[in-house]
């Protein structure tokens, strides 16, 4: 059985996070207002100085302005969306780390190593290569103190 692990777009993951990011209380003003400078100031062709102004009128609600926010990235792209994730992280760790796609990338890995314990053997296995029937790390070893003590004969005679 092959596995593999499917690829899920930044685009298709902050879609998928939307509602728990825009869910009340989960991120202050505060730290959209560090994000959306962040996207503005580090990466300015992510967000340029009008759109930053538009994201970050006070005079709009919080949520719409973060919706807003989120909608705009993905319809630029995946790259866009990559570094929101990436200003998000680095202005609220503890929200990221939360992230429901991240939670499921984590389930994805568990599940794979749980449901087939014989890729976590495989995997141990191609550590430990014999070689002459030792491992890698004892026949290592005694070919040293072979080719150690072949000196000290040759040395005797």
């Amino acid at each position: 059985m092959m596995l593999y692990r499917t690829y899920q777009s930044y685009c298709d993951r902050l879609r998928q996070d939307m509602y728990f990011l825009t869910s009340n209380g989960r991120l202050s003003e505060h730290l959209v207002d560090k994000i959306i400078l962040q996207l503005n100031r580090v990466y300015p062709q992510i967000l340029t100085n009008k759109e930053a102004e538009k994201f970050r009128n006070p005079k709009t609600l919080l949520h719409s302005r973060l919706s807003d926010l989120i909608k705009h990235l993905q319809n630029k792209g995946d790259k866009h969306c990559q570094e929101f994730y990436r200003a998000l992280q680095i202005n609220a760790e503890q929200v990221y780390n939360d992230l429901p796609s991240r939670k499921i990338i984590s389930k994805r890995h568990l599940t794979v190593e749980d449901n087939c314990p014989q890729a976590r053997i495989n995997e141990d296995r191609t550590n430990r290569i014999p070689y002459g029937g030792l491992s890698l790390e004892e026949s290592a070893h005694s070919s040293s103190q072979r080719i150690g003590n072949h000196r000290f004969h040759r040395d005797r005679h």
